[in-house]
């Protein structure tokens, strides 16, 4: 992920579906996913996968951020989801858990 203040670079390994069974269409929704009753969607790739970080400001062009965490990754999407919107979120032993939001 690029910015214009920073850069992002995450791998990660061992996927956690939200469904063990059906990886790719079961999610949070449940039963509301088949109905128009919700505005958003939301589809959760992995709750909780092993992976490393590294984060770089642009104005030094040096790394000011690096470690190893566990991810949590989701697609959040529909009519009614901000524009520019991005989430955020990890954990490691020395901070535990974090998060940041961003709307434009």
């Amino acid at each position: 992920f690029k910015s214009h203040d920073f850069e992002l670079k995450m791998n990660y390994s061992g996927r956690t579906p939200w469904h063990a069974e059906k990886l790719n269409s079961v999610g949070p929704e449940g039963w509301l996913s088949k109905t128009k009753l919700l505005p958003l969607r939301y589809f959760v790739h992995t709750f909780s996968s092993e992976g490393t970080y590294e984060v770089k400001k642009h104005q030094t062009n040096s790394v000011t951020l690096r470690g190893n965490g566990t991810l949590h990754a989701e697609c959040n999407y529909g009519d009614k989801f901000p524009k520019g919107w991005v989430w955020a979120q990890g954990s490691n032993e020395k901070y535990n858990s974090k998060d940041s939001t961003n709307q434009n």
